[in-house]
C-alpha cells in the first residue's frame, strides 16, 4: 500500500511540474497576464500537496513530530490555499475582464492571514495543553483551509457567471472545466476529512494527490487544445496577409503595366537580393538587372530599393528563407 501511495504521489507531481512547464511556456509566448496567475495557483496547489504529503506519510512511518513541526505543518497547508484561492480568483477576474480593486486585494490577504495566525495558535495551545490528539489538530487545520477554499470557489464562480458572456470562448472552455473540478474537489475533500475525525484507517485517504493530478490533467489537455486553436488562428491570419500581399503586388503590377521580367526583378528585390545576385538568378548582367530596376522606378515613379519595399510590404518568409 506504501508503494502505491507513493507512486501515486510521484504521478501528481509528475503531472503538476508538465502543467506548470507548458503553462510558462505559453505565457512567454503570448504574455498573458491570467495565465501568470494560473501558474502562480497552481504552484500554490503544489506547496498545499507538498505538506499535505509530509503528513501522509509521517502517519505512515508513524512517526511523531514536534509541537512546533505540526503547526508548520498547518500553517503551511493554510498559506498555501491562500496563495492558491487567491490568484486563481485573480485569473477568473482577467479572464472575464472585472476589476480586483486593490483594496480587495487587500482586504482579502489581511483577513486571511488573521484568520490563519489567530486559528494556528489556537489549535497549537489546544493541542500543547493535549485538549485535542495530533490527528484532531491537523486534521482541523486541512478543514480550515478547504474553507478557505471553498469560499475563493464560491466567489470566482459568481464572477465567471456575472461575466461569462464576455469571455473568449477557449478561456470559457479551460475555466469552466477547472471550476468544476475544483467545485466537486473541495466539498468532496471537506467530506472526506469530516469522515476522517470518526472512523479510523489503516491509511489515510490521499485525497490531495487526487485532486491534484485531476486538476493538473485537465490543465494540460486545456493548454495543448489553446496552443492548437491558437496555431490554427495564426496560420489563418498569415495564409490572408500573405494573400493580401499578392493581391497588393498584383494590382500594383497591372497599374504599372510591368513586363514578365520587371514583375520577377521586383520579386527578387522584395526578398533582399542585390543587382549582382539578381542578375546570376535570372542569367543576365548585373548592368542589364540594374537597367530593368531603373525602368521599374521610372514607370512607377518610386525612387529606391525602399520605397518600392514599403510600397508593398516585405516578404518576411522569403526573407527567412534565404537568410
Amino acid at each position: 500500500m506504501e508503494h502505491l501511495l507513493l507512486l501515486l504521489h510521484f504521478i501528481s507531481y509528475t503531472t503538476g511540474i508538465t502543467a506548470i512547464t507548458l503553462g510558462c511556456v505559453f505565457y512567454f509566448k503570448y504574455k498573458k497576464l491570467e495565465l501568470k496567475y494560473i501558474i502562480v495557483a497552481d504552484l500554490f496547489f503544489t506547496s498545499f500537496l507538498f505538506f499535505d504529503t509530509i503528513n501522509l506519510y509521517s502517519n505512515i512511518l508513524s512517526f511523531h513530530a514536534a509541537g512546533s513541526l505540526e503547526i508548520i505543518k498547518i500553517l503551511g497547508m493554510l498559506f498555501s490555499s491562500i496563495g492558491l484561492i487567491y490568484f486563481f480568483v485573480a485569473a477568473v477576474h482577467k479572464v472575464t475582464g472585472a476589476e480586483f480593486q486593490r483594496n480587495e486585494k487587500e482586504l482579502y490577504l489581511v483577513i486571511t492571514s488573521i484568520f490563519v495566525l489567530l486559528s494556528s495558535a489556537i489549535l497549537y495551545i489546544l493541542y500543547y495543553k493535549q485538549l485535542i490528539s495530533r490527528s484532531v489538530a491537523f486534521h482541523s487545520g486541512f478543514f480550515l483551509a478547504n474553507i478557505i477554499l471553498a469560499v475563493g470557489v464560491i466567489y470566482a464562480v459568481v464572477i465567471f457567471i456575472q461575466y461569462k458572456d464576455v469571455i473568449h470562448q477557449r478561456m470559457k472552455r479551460f475555466s469552466k472545466a477547472i471550476l468544476v473540478i475544483i467545485g466537486i474537489m473541495v466539498p468532496l475533500s471537506i467530506f472526506l476529512n469530516i469522515i476522517q475525525y470518526w472512523w479510523h484507517f489503516s491509511f489515510p485517504i490521499a485525497f490531495s494527490p487526487i485532486a491534484y493530478l485531476i486538476t493538473n490533467i485537465v490543465a494540460i489537455i486545456e493548454a495543448l487544445k489553446y496552443y492548437i486553436a491558437a496555431i490554427k488562428e495564426e496560420s489563418v491570419i498569415k495564409v490572408n496577409e500573405n494573400n493580401s500581399n499578392k493581391s497588393m503586388a498584383e494590382d500594383f503590377f497591372e497599374e504599372y503595366h510591368l513586363t514578365q521580367r520587371e514583375q520577377e526583378i521586383i520579386k527578387w528585390v522584395m526578398k533582399g537580393h542585390t543587382n549582382k545576385e539578381i542578375g546570376d538568378m535570372l542569367f543576365i548582367s548585373q548592368h542589364t538587372a540594374r537597367n530593368h530596376i531603373y525602368n521599374i522606378f521610372k514607370k512607377t515613379g518610386i525612387k529606391n530599393r525602399f520605397e518600392l519595399i514599403s510600397k508593398l510590404g516585405t516578404d518576411d518568409d522569403d526573407n527567412r528563407g534565404e537568410s
